[in-house]
């Protein structure tokens, strides 16, 4: 790498681990008080170095093609969650938990950022743009095609011809689905206190209720409204998602053997639909990343 894209990185994470490591352990109080917009200025910045988009990156730390052998397969997922950089968004999710109606579009915002800039630099790496990724991923887009066939026989037409577009398709999907849908559903796991959506302020602090006394000035009164309304629509977020995880074993005795088979079915159905729909937007939006020109 060039030697400013180095310092660059090297500053940034000494910034990261003052903020993260001395800051708590100097001045603890303070820290507590802005815990949740310094854990997700934290998420954001670590995504932001540049080393994070530049493809002599990629191709230090992943092979020319995947493995072969017995084990083959396990360094081949060590390889992809390393050349995909996917634990970037799984990681710092874990490390860092944040609130709902933060998480969600700090998630947003890093899933965007990599969807923009990270396209190119990824899929021009050695690994991802070789013969090998692109038979896993004609593989993987006729799985979902003939997924897609069952419910919406008109939907296999965005499936993508050429083997970058199935490569960034199957990259944006991987993004959107490990990569952000996956932690955001650890964190909601029954019993995980480390997130308590809608219910902490900023700094974890119960959350005082909005009142017109509380905010006078029209400007602070209709910025109030705004946090309002996004707070509600986390809220929904978070049940329609918790709509997405299994659901909690009957404690009652003798009810634990006896689950009903719909809700199984209900689940199966919601994940097969947010795979489906994930693969189909991710065709749609994979012509407009075109090769690089020579």
């Amino acid at each position: 790498m060039p030697l400013a894209v180095n310092l660059q990185t090297l500053l940034g994470l000494c910034c990261i681990g003052g903020v993260s490591l001395a800051w708590p352990a100097l001045r603890p109080a303070a820290y507590r008080r802005w815990r949740t917009p310094v854990q997700a200025a934290l998420r954001l910045f670590l995504l932001s170095l540049p080393m994070n988009y530049q493809t002599d990156v990629f191709d230090a730390i992943t092979p020319r093609a995947f493995a072969t052998g017995p084990l083959g397969w396990v360094w081949n997922w060590v390889h992809l969650l390393n050349g995909t950089h996917v634990l970037l968004l799984i990681v710092p999710a874990l490390s860092w938990p944040l609130p709902m109606r933060w998480h969600l579009p700090v998630q947003a915002a890093m899933l965007a950022m990599l969807s923009c800039f990270s396209v190119g630099p990824r899929c021009n790496s050695k690994l991802l743009s070789g013969p090998q990724m692109a038979s896993l991923a004609g593989s993987v887009h006729r799985v979902y095609a003939l997924g897609a066939a069952a419910f919406v026989p008109v939907a296999s037409a965005l499936e993508p011809l050429d083997d970058r577009a199935q490569v960034v398709s199957l990259l944006l999907s991987w993004w959107a689905i490990v990569g952000c849908l996956l932690p955001t559903l650890l964190l909601l796991l029954p019993g995980d206190g480390r997130v308590q959506a809608g219910t902490r302020g900023a700094g974890g602090e119960p959350r005082a209720p909005t009142s017109d006394a509380a905010s006078p000035a029209p400007r602070r009164a209709a910025l109030a409204a705004a946090a309002a309304t996004w707070v509600q629509a986390a809220d929904v977020l978070e049940a329609r998602l918790r709509g997405l995880l299994p659901a909690p074993p009957c404690q009652g005795a003798g009810e634990e053997a006896d689950l009903p088979p719909s809700p199984r079915a209900v689940l199966l159905a919601r994940w097969l639909l947010v795979l489906l729909c994930t693969w189909l937007i991710a065709c749609f939006l994979a012509p407009l990343y075109p090769p690089p020109t020579a």
